[in-house]
């Protein structure tokens, strides 16, 4: 933790549970990408005739990278709940990067929208926002950044599919969901034609419950 890692404070934990559960008779504290899967699963994306799909993802882009996992239609939690952090996979040699979980690296510190301004300020792109503007007007540097994102975001959903044999992956977050006319294609392009057995079957789709799915994750926890 701390600025050197794009955060602003040095927590090493934060109590959550126990203060909730003190005032609230029912608490449920769930990963936010668990949250979304469930919802896209309910009401979204992640459906196959009015039914929740059985083998299938759910990816937010935003500030960081995070993923729900569901195989064989069980929800994907692990020893600590924490099975999902697929942003912190390592997919590239690039050892620049730092993460603010303390990796150099990964998916999340190479792609994520706070590492996005955190490496290419320099070269006059404040944001991801300003990146994405430049490139729209053609701007041949930002266009190859973005298509370097994509790389390395396209190996983390390719590592996804092929560990986990999925149908579909849904994807959301803001740096996603802003910018998604111009990243699927993209994203889909880097997945596309590697080990076809496997990818053929698998679709990438924008997540249906769009920008409300963290809204409709909170719900999905409770009902």
């Amino acid at each position: 933790a701390g600025p050197a890692r794009g955060l602003p404070n040095d927590w090493k934990t934060a109590p959550l549970e126990a203060p909730l559960r003190a005032v609230f008779a029912q608490v449920r504290v769930e990963n936010d990408g668990i949250a979304a899967l469930e919802a896209e699963r309910r009401w979204g994306a992640l459906q196959m005739n009015d039914m929740p799909m059985a083998n299938c993802a759910y990816v937010t882009w935003s500030t960081g990278v995070g993923t729900g996992l569901c195989v064989d239609g069980h929800v994907l939690r692990g020893k600590n709940g924490n099975a999902g952090h697929a942003g912190h996979l390592f997919v590239s040699t690039n050892n620049d990067a730092l993460c603010g979980c303390g990796n150099l690296g990964d998916v999340e510190a190479l792609v994520a929208g706070n590492a996005i301004a955190r490496r290419f300020a320099s070269a006059g792109y404040a944001d991801a926002a300003s990146l994405f503007a430049a490139a729209y007007g053609g701007d041949a540097k930002a266009i190859a950044i973005i298509d370097e994102l994509c790389d390395v975001m396209g190996r983390m959903l390719y590592n996804l599919i092929a560990t986990l044999d999925l149908q579909r992956i849904s994807l959301g977050g803001s740096v996603y969901w802003h910018h998604r006319d111009y990243l699927l294609p993209r994203l889909r392009g880097a997945v596309q034609g590697k080990l076809p057995a496997l990818t053929d079957g698998c679709e990438l789709v924008s997540a249906g419950l769009g920008e409300r799915v963290g809204d409709f994750g909170a719900l999905a926890l409770v009902v």
